[in-house]
């Protein structure tokens, strides 16, 4: 098969392998969540020669396990982390701008109860300084807060709990998918040129006669070779793992981090539309979210530390999931809050839980989970490795931005142009997305329903017609996939666009991330798993030639991974769902 334009396939992926293991970089990124996606699309759109590897699939560890929120994050006012919450608020509204199809502001309820520390006059100052941040940021696109009395709450979030309920206010912040806001950014630097590859580990580095990293020593997870990548700079973007990561460097090594655990349940729609932002009503107490997600609703997070030793690194591949203890401590807090939704673990769809890539506090080593800054820091060892941890999801752009910066200060190394940020391929027109679409249903709708050029657009942007293409080339992969949920649904076209534009290798990459299966449908994707396999087996098998025995082999291996990943999942509910 003839390799197609933009093409970002396991057929790349063998010949990035091959360019990785003979060309040297300018810079090598390690890591393909949020943070080294977006530093690949700056750096190689600024002229560096950029490369990324990802041990596992990209965003496969925090930065698809988020509240999946865009906001400024109203609580740090509290803190007077008045830098972190400006800057958050205008990489926030630049990408309700910029990606409207993946961030879309929604609204929030805070409502304010007589046993709250903070009073409603307390709060309302606090929304307005937040509000006034977001203005002064530019591009703001919502509409400043209210203040909703407690009656008023009969008709904004009737059933919430009124006992004790003071008032509350009416706000707005942001929701994203972050699984897809980074597979976004890694198209996009691949489309501008960089060389990039999942599964791909770093298991050690090689220093040149100044005791400088300069090589990275990788291993193939899919093929079991190992090879080294040179670069004149080593970049460590890998969250949680940065400590990990760096110990391979310098025996040594002392942890900068402090990882924190965050869990979040998917249950039955709680809420009217509305994001809501309450306290728990256990120790430790913090404040937690419930959004909206389709029918249903994300609830989190928890803020807990590793339990392990200092250079145990283990608790990051094992501790992955929501566990008995951490569901209960959620669902106390709802119970509470919606008395007469009566959720029970039998009730949740799915769960899912990630590590935050904290900086421990150097001053004040006894702060709460809860109280550890979320500002990021970039640091570099003697050895020459340098290394981004902390930060938010929300401002990715700006650490970008920061990193880019700091490596063409510090570092021999040229750009082309002042510092900007690239536009994502995934929306490169000027329209809103509501004009977007209008202009697609009067162009195509004679040729494809309408309603499937909405549902391509809301998900993929202007790469919708991609998706159609598939079609026009084989009609039945407009059909949808069978046994699905409503708000999991997909069609068929989708899994040969991911094989063929996405990088995606196994079932887990298109289940979990490039659709979130896992999460929206109520088996979990079970039912539909022998289809999906099928489609996905088939297009693997025209790319990389594999003889039906191959095939059938990755089908059985593909299906046994996924199914533990749902009993993993499910392991922390007391009843699971036959």
């Amino acid at each position: 098969m003839k390799i197609i334009e933009n093409e970002f396939s396991a057929r790349t992926r063998l010949a990035n392998i091959k360019k990785l293991s003979q060309e040297e970089f300018d810079i090598l990124i390690i890591g393909g969540g949020i943070t080294g996606a977006g530093v690949s699309c700056i750096s190689q759109y600024h002229g560096l020669k950029t490369a990324l590897v990802e041990m596992n699939d990209f965003a496969s560890g925090t930065s698809s396990k988020s509240s999946k929120l865009l906001h400024g994050g109203l609580r740090y006012l509290e803190k007077l982390k008045f830098k972190l919450v400006f800057e958050a608020l205008r990489d926030r509204n630049k990408l309700f701008k910029e990606l409207p199809h993946i961030s879309k502001p929604i609204p929030f309820i805070a409502p304010v109860y007589n046993f709250y520390k903070q009073n409603l006059f307390i709060i309302n100052s606090g929304v307005t300084l937040y509000d006034f941040l977001s203005f002064i940021s530019k591009n703001m696109l919502n509409s400043f807060h209210k203040i909703i009395t407690k009656d008023k709450f009969n008709e904004v979030e009737p059933n919430i709990r009124k006992e004790n309920l003071t008032g509350g206010i009416l706000y707005y912040d942001g929701y994203c998918d972050d699984a897809r806001l980074t597979i976004e950014n890694i198209k996009t630097a691949h489309n501008l040129g960089a060389t990039i590859c999942n599964y791909l580990k770093v298991i050690g580095f090689k220093k040149d006669e100044n005791n400088k990293v300069n090589e990275a020593i990788v291993f193939d997870i899919i093929s079991g070779q190992t090879f080294n990548i040179k670069a004149k700079v080593i970049l460590n973007a890998c969250g949680p793992w940065v400590d990990l990561v760096n110990s391979y460097s310098d025996n040594s090594y002392k942890n900068k981090l402090k990882p924190t655990k965050g869990i979040h349940i998917i249950v039955p729609k709680i809420t009217n539309d509305n994001a809501v932002f309450i306290k728990t009503i256990e120790k430790p107490i913090r404040w937690i979210f419930i959004i909206p997600y389709g029918d249903y609703s994300i609830i989190g997070t928890t803020d807990t530390e590793a339990k392990t030793k200092d250079n145990d690194y283990s608790y990051l591949d094992y501790d992955n999931y929501a566990q008995e203890d951490e569901i209960d401590y959620l669902l106390k807090t709802i119970n509470y809050y919606y008395p007469n939704s009566k959720i029970s673990k039998n009730d949740i769809i799915s769960s899912y839980a990630g590590w935050r890539p904290l900086i421990a506090p150097s001053e004040n080593k006894h702060l709460s989970e809860s109280d550890i800054s979320r500002e990021h820091e970039i640091f570099e060892l003697d050895n020459g490795i340098i290394s981004i941890a902390g930060g938010k999801l929300t401002t990715y752009i700006s650490m970008s931005k920061e990193i880019l910066n700091y490596i063409i200060k510090n570092r021999n190394l040229k750009v082309i142009d002042k510092l900007d940020f690239p536009k994502l391929t995934c929306w490169n027109t000027n329209l809103n997305l509501k004009e977007f679409i209008n202009s697609q249903k009067i162009l195509l709708s004679k040729k494809y329903d309408e309603n499937l050029i909405e549902y391509l657009i809301n998900k993929y942007g202007t790469e919708f017609y991609k998706i159609l293409s598939i079609i026009e080339i084989s009609p039945v992969m407009r059909e949808e996939i069978k046994n699905l949920s409503y708000n999991a649904k997909i069609i068929k076209a989708e899994i040969i666009y991911s094989v063929l534009y996405e990088m995606t290798i196994t079932l887990k990459d298109f289940m979990i991330r490039r659709n979130r299966i896992l999460l929206k449908d109520k088996e979990q994707g079970l039912y539909a798993l022998d289809e999906i396999a099928e489609i996905m087996s088939f297009s693997l098998s025209t790319i990389l030639y594999w003889d039906n025995e191959t095939r059938l082999n990755w089908i059985k291996k593909q299906k046994e991974d996924y199914i533990k990943e749902v009993e993993l999942t499910n392991a922390g509910k007391k009843s699971i769902k036959k």
